[in-house]
């Protein structure tokens, strides 16, 4: 496969003959590593988990919740007056937290017509400058809700459609620079893969995208625009020098903070993910987040320097050897990981604290997962065929308990139906707390992939763990206690574990009768044997 190249000019589709679609999973993180004494700057979207907003609001002794991060977001853009190039007002900005919910509705729609395959981005607030957790949730918002337009219009991802909303992105992020006299900026990474499952990089600063094939391999996609990348461009710097550069934390582009902002300044890389190959969209605080003082890493970074350094006598460009470099350094970061983590563990140990520890920043990532899902050519219809029963609407009665989806994609229960359409079978539910009542509309789709009427059925009728993961693959996702869905892979895996005495019974989530299940079929299977 070949590796991602920057590029400017769109890409030729892939042939309509390919009969292959693809399916992404994505799964992100952010904390505030090591900087207990601030807010967490940062903000990521996850296609297949909707919106982390920064800490807006953030204080130390008081993480924001996640209703309080949507607020905060919604006052800050409510009543910008966004201006073009030549100070025309092109949008007044009105939203609402049903709004934000709106925009991650849109790409789940988008995804499920077939339209697009994934959209993920991580974006680094720039503190120094105020405002960074503002500043990372306006251009993560606004950037998403663009290109989910250009979609929607277009049907198609295109590299001018995409600098658009970048442009757009840091528009709006200048009216609130000016409404309020500030000074906020951010970087970016983002990827999205269109309906063919071929996947554009989207780079602004120092946030960075690597690839890690399925031998463990790991390269660095996206170059910094930052005063140490140019330096190492001009051979006056080895890439283990960029860790501890006086000009290590110098961004010569970015959203925001003053200055002008061209379309030539967001790059769009381009390539496509083979069947085992994972993305990382990382911010700098998690690629720097190797331990530099450590003797070991030193020697390792010295090492890898003498590559770099073999590589261009080899005829290798400046760029293809830093690049490399830069995905041993970064397999630094991995070091203690099984060669065969899932996504789960890997972006779980990328935002650990020692990352955070190390770089003195924030740390954000998401990890990408690509598989083509083959599809058999659809069948000549030679005859009239008598049309499909069109399925029974699975009903939800008025003051059902249910779970929906929040605008930050974490998943809520103690949501209440006031009103059911039995023709639509979309659902209003509402939820109080305290003073305040929130009222949703939640499509029936979504009702029954969240509270999984069908779940406790399938799993109470296995008779066997081979029954149990046949049924299981009939889900896209599972629900977790904690709000976050396994994926199914992920959970089958767990199951196996629990199987094999690796992990005690109650790592098995109680959520659809599935920990009473897998109990039953163990002493079923110890009784038979």
């Amino acid at each position: 496969m070949a590796e991602f190249q920057e590029i400017k000019a769109q890409p030729v589709p892939v042939e309509a003959k390919s009969l292959a679609a693809f399916r992404q999973q994505s799964i992100g993180e952010s904390n505030r590593g090591g900087r207990a004494t601030t807010a967490d700057e940062d903000a990521i979207y996850s296609a297949s988990r909707g919106f982390h907003l920064g800490e807006i609001g953030g204080t130390e002794a008081k993480v924001p919740t996640d209703a309080e991060k949507a607020a905060g977001l919604v006052k800050a853009l409510n009543g910008l007056a966004v201006k073009d190039k030549t100070g025309q007002v092109t949008e007044t900005i009105q939203v609402s937290e049903a709004d934000i919910a709106k925009v991650h509705q849109t790409i789940q729609t988008l995804i499920q017509q077939g339209k697009l395959v994934g959209l993920d981005m991580v974006c680094d607030g720039m503190g120094w400058h105020g405002s960074g957790d503002i500043a990372s949730s306006i251009i993560t918002y606004i950037a998403t809700r663009e290109i989910g337009q250009m979609v929607q219009s277009g049907g198609d991802v295109t590299i001018d459609g995409l600098k658009k909303a970048m442009l757009k992105a840091n528009d709006v992020m200048a009216a609130y620079n000016d409404k309020n006299s500030a000074e906020a900026g951010a970087t970016l990474v983002a990827q999205v893969t269109n309906k063919d499952g071929q996947t554009f990089v989207v780079s602004v600063g120092d946030a960075r995208a690597y690839k890690i094939d399925a031998q463990g391999n790991v390269m660095r996609i996206t170059q910094d625009q930052s005063a140490v990348e140019a330096k190492l461009a001009a051979s006056k710097l080895k890439p283990s020098g960029v860790f501890s550069a006086p000009e290590r934390n110098f961004i010569i582009r970015s959203f925001g903070a003053g200055g002008k902002f061209l379309a030539e300044d967001v790059r769009v890389y381009y390539g496509q993910l083979a069947t085992g190959e994972k993305l990382v969209l990382c911010c700098d605080g998690v690629w720097e987040g190797i331990d530099a003082g450590n003797p070991q890493v030193q020697a390792a970074m010295q090492a890898v320097d003498a590559q770099y350094e073999a590589d261009l006598q080899a005829g290798r460009s400046i760029q293809e050897a830093a690049d490399r470099a830069f995905g041993e350094i970064f397999k630094l970061n991995l070091a203690g990981l099984a060669p065969n983590a899932t996504p789960d563990q890997l972006i779980k140990h990328l935002v650990r604290p020692e990352a955070g520890t190390n770089s003195g920043d924030n740390v954000s990532a998401v990890v990408v997962t690509q598989e083509p899902v083959a599809q058999a050519p659809r069948p000549v219809v030679e005859a009239p065929v008598t049309p499909p029963v069109p399925p029974e609407i699975i009903a939800f009665p008025k003051g059902t308990q249910v779970r929906v989806q929040r605008s930050d994609g974490s998943i809520e229960a103690g949501w209440t139906v006031m009103r059911f359409d039995p023709q639509t079978g979309d659902a209003t539910v509402v939820k109080v707390v305290g003073e305040d009542t929130t009222i949703k509309l939640v499509p029936r789709d979504e009702l029954i992939r969240l509270n999984r009427v069908q779940e406790q059925a399938t799993v109470a009728a296995a008779g066997s763990f081979a029954d149990l993961f046949k049924a299981l693959d009939t889900h896209n996702s599972w629900p977790a206690g904690d709000g976050q869905p396994y994926t199914i892979d992920d959970l089958k895996h767990l199951i196996n574990e629990v199987r094999s005495g690796k992990r005690p019974l109650d790592y098995i989530t109680r959520e659809g009768g599935l920990r009473q299940k897998v109990s039953e079929l163990l002493a079923k299977e110890k009784g038979s044997s």
